[in-house]
C-alpha cells in the first residue's frame, strides 16, 4: 500500500519502510530490556533458586515486556515518522518559497533590464532621426522619448 506521498507502507500498522526498521529495532531492544530488568527484579524479590522457576519467571516477563514494547515501539515509530515527515515538509515548503522569491526577484531585475534596453532603443532611434534631420538641414520637432506623449513609456503604446 502507498501513502499520499507515494511512499510504500508495510504491514498492519502501516508503517513506512524507514519507520518499520525503527519499529523492529525499538521492539527488540525494548523487549530485551524489559524482560531482563523485570526478570532480575522479580528474582531479587522472590529469592527463587530453582532453574525451572527462573525459566517460568523469565517467560512471563518476556510476554509482558514484548506486549509493552509492541505498543511503545509502534507509538514511537509512527509518531516519530509523522513528526519527522512534518518537519521535512515544512523545510521543503520554506525552501520552495525562498526559491520562488529569488525567481520573482530575478524576474523583476530581468524586467528592469529589458525596460532599460527598450528605453535605450527608443532614445537611439529618436537620436538617429534627429541626426538624420540635421544632416539634411530639416527641422526636427519630435519630443524626446522621456516626455510622456505616447512614445511607449509609462505603459503607453507608440504611435
Amino acid at each position: 500500500m502507498r501513502d499520499s506521498a507515494g511512499e510504500q507502507r508495510y504491514g498492519i500498522p502501516s508503517l513506512s519502510g524507514g519507520a518499520l526498521r525503527w519499529f523492529y529495532g525499538l521492539f527488540c531492544a525494548g523487549s530485551l530490556y524489559l524482560t531482563i530488568a523485570n526478570t532480575l527484579g522479580e528474582l531479587s524479590r522472590s529469592g527463587v533458586k530453582d532453574w525451572l522457576q527462573i525459566q517460568a519467571i523469565a517467560t512471563e516477563q518476556l510476554v509482558r515486556g514484548a506486549g509493552a514494547s509492541l505498543i511503545g515501539a509502534y507509538i514511537i515509530a509512527e509518531g516519530g515518522d509523522m513528526i519527522i515527515s512534518a518537519i521535512l515538509r515544512e523545510r521543503n515548503r520554506r525552501k520552495d518559497l525562498e526559491e520562488l522569491r529569488k525567481a520573482v526577484k530575478g524576474g523583476r531585475e530581468e524586467g528592469r533590464l529589458e525596460g532599460r534596453q527598450e528605453v535605450q532603443a527608443l532614445w537611439e532611434t529618436w537620436n538617429r532621426r534627429r541626426l538624420e534631420a540635421e544632416r539634411h538641414g530639416e527641422r526636427f520637432n519630435e519630443t524626446p522619448p522621456d516626455v510622456a506623449g505616447g512614445n511607449g513609456l509609462n505603459g503607453e503604446k507608440e504611435n
